[in-house]
Order: C-alpha cells, then sequence, then structure tokens
C-alpha cells in the first residue's frame, strides 16, 4: 500500500494558530503610511482572504485508477521464518481529485483512527486544486475483491479524516475576522493617538519624498511631435515628457488598486485594462479624438494618429517570470520599427 503521507504532520490546530502570528508579523511589517493611506476595513478584508483556509472537497465524479507492473520486496508472513523475497505484481494507482487548501490534508486532525487513510498529495496549483494518489499492491491474481474493499474503505476514511479537518478550518475562519478586527484596530488607535500628540508638538511635520503621485484631475492635450526631417513624411511620435507623464499615471493608478484590493480582487486582466482605459480617456485627449486610448486584441492599449501608433502597452497580472516573458514577446510581435514609444 502506499506511503501515508496525507494526516501525518503536525497536529493541524497547532498550524492554525501558528498562522494567527503570521498575520499579525505581516501587519506589524506594515507601514504606518502604506496604513493611513488605505481603511481599517480594506486593511482587515485583505487579510481575511490572504489567510482564511478553504474547505477541502473530493471531486468524487472524477476519481480513476491507473496501473503499472512493479517488482515488490515481500517480507516473509511466517513468523519463524526471517527474511524477504522478491516477487513482481501489479501496482493499483487511485487518482483523486480534490479542491481547498492542502494543508489540511497535509496535518492531523484533533480526532484520529486507529488506521490512518493511505495517499499522498502528488500535485497542487495556485488555484488550491489538485490530487491524492493511493496505492494498492495486487500480487496473486485473486486478489481483486480485496484491493476493491481496500479502496472503497480508504476512501471512506478519507471522507472522515476531511471532514474533521473541515469542521477546524470552518472554526477557524469563523474567528479570523474577530481577531484580525482587533489587531488592526488596535494599531490604527495607537497610530492615531501617535499622531495626534506629534501634530500638538508645533513643529512642521517632515514629509519624505513619495514616489507614489495621485492621477491628476485636470485633462492634458496630447500634442503629437514629428520625428527629425526626411525627404519623405515624417512618421508622428509623442516626446519623452509625455510618455513618461503616461506612464507615471498608470503607475498610480496600480497602486490605488493595491491599496483597494476588495474593489478589484476579482477582475480580470481585461476588467483591469478598461478601467485604465477609461482613466487615460479622462485625463488626455488627442488633436481630432477627445478619446483616443483604444485596444485590439485583449490587452493592447495604444494612442493612433494617422492611423499609426504612437504608444503601445500592453497590461497583465503578475503570474512569474515565464509568463512576464510571454507578454514581452506578445508586445514585441505587435511592434513595426515605427514604433518609438511601447510599455
Amino acid at each position: 500500500m502506499g506511503d501515508n503521507t496525507i494526516f501525518t504532520n503536525d497536529e493541524l490546530n497547532e498550524v492554525l494558530m501558528a498562522k494567527l502570528d503570521t498575520i499579525q508579523a505581516e501587519f506589524e511589517r506594515m507601514g504606518a503610511d502604506s496604513l493611513l493611506n488605505s481603511t481599517p476595513e480594506n486593511i482587515a478584508d485583505y487579510l481575511y482572504h490572504e489567510y482564511r483556509v478553504e474547505p477541502v472537497s473530493l471531486v468524487e465524479s472524477d476519481i480513476a485508477i491507473d496501473y503499472e507492473e512493479r517488482e515488490f520486496t515481500i517480507q516473509s508472513p511466517i513468523a519463524r521464518i526471517k527474511g524477504s523475497y522478491q516477487a513482481r505484481g501489479t501496482v493499483v494507482v487511485v487518482i483523486i481529485p480534490f479542491k481547498g487548501d492542502p494543508l489540511l490534508l497535509r496535518h492531523k486532525p484533533s480526532e484520529l483512527e486507529p488506521s490512518l487513510p493511505v495517499g499522498r498529495i502528488h500535485y497542487t496549483n495556485k488555484n488550491e486544486e489538485g490530487i491524492i494518489l493511493a496505492e494498492f499492491r495486487i500480487v496473486h491474481s485473486d486478489d481483486g475483491k480485496a484491493i476493491k474493499n481496500d479502496i472503497d474503505q480508504n476512501l471512506e476514511r478519507i471522507r472522515r479524516y476531511i471532514m474533521r479537518a473541515n469542521r477546524q478550518a470552518e472554526g477557524f475562519n469563523q474567528s479570523l475576522p474577530v481577531y484580525i478586527d482587533q489587531l488592526v484596530g488596535k494599531r490604527y488607535d495607537r497610530l492615531a493617538k501617535h499622531r495626534d500628540i506629534v501634530e500638538s508638538l508645533g513643529y512642521r511635520i517632515w514629509r519624505s519624498p513619495d514616489p507614489v503621485q495621485f492621477v491628476p484631475v485636470e485633462r492634458k492635450s496630447i500634442s503629437i511631435a514629428k520625428l527629425p526631417d526626411r525627404p519623405h513624411e515624417p512618421d508622428p511620435a509623442i516626446n519623452m515628457q509625455l510618455y513618461e507623464s503616461i506612464l507615471q499615471d498608470v503607475f498610480s493608478m496600480a497602486v490605488m488598486m493595491e491599496r483597494s484590493p476588495t474593489v478589484f480582487r476579482h477582475m480580470e486582466e481585461e476588467d483591469l485594462r478598461n478601467i485604465l482605459i477609461c482613466m487615460l480617456n479622462t485625463n488626455y485627449r488627442g488633436e481630432v479624438a477627445g478619446e483616443v486610448f483604444n485596444y485590439t486584441g485583449k490587452s493592447d492599449i495604444l494612442i493612433r494618429k494617422d492611423d499609426k501608433s504612437v504608444f503601445i502597452a500592453e497590461c497583465l497580472i503578475w503570474r512569474g517570470q515565464q509568463y512576464l516573458s510571454g507578454k514581452i514577446d506578445q508586445l514585441l510581435g505587435y511592434l513595426t520599427w515605427r514604433d518609438t514609444k511601447c510599455q
């Protein structure tokens, strides 16, 4: 049978309690300015969704089996005869898909049974989906009924352990908002009191330069500069100062999204891109059209002049270096030798 790697690590209750210390440590690392630029509600909501534990459920309809021939080392079944021998047989692998936090499968719930479920977590991804693999040996040709019985009993045992782990997770999730609200409230109260004391001292408060700038309300006019004179009609372009201004506005909007996670958490790349387009169309206008930011494909943001692109941008949600490289390749695929500004 397989390794008992599920439900064998530290006590689940200890692991859940350790999460509270982790929450407090992350919250204390947040700078005072960042907190004061947000709201207690936004911070508490972020911490809750970041640290809540998603209960586990088996995808029963997708349970399947695989098998392969292997050579086993078998201990002698006769007590007075010590030793082992080699035998060839078949391993039946039960593939059990699940959804939820694999943490609940790795650790011991508060209530155990004499026999642990058999299985090991083989794969999980960021969407908290994965599979449990449970192995069973067939050595003799008449093992079919016994193997079927072992598989069914193991599945039932896994279900019971998951039910107990989920009860602990649900209790943790229910207590989490109260813990977080108290944690956040105490620090905000402390910050407010200390700020009042500092402001009462009668000195001008030093403000360090803040790289984050709010998007300006005033509308800007995009002036299209022309490249140096050539024998043929020059291509349009925007100057570097305006290019950097556009990037700064996009950056500031992105920071605002990070500070309001409850508003933007469930939006996809295309939705976030459309919000950026609305912001850019509010702050800039072209020589001909009132709205000059448009998009083609899934994620492009374009400024066009005389049917030529003078600014191209690609929007993405960070999903790792490989994903970023693919987006860069995608952006480069849009460009021609005439394009002078892209991001």
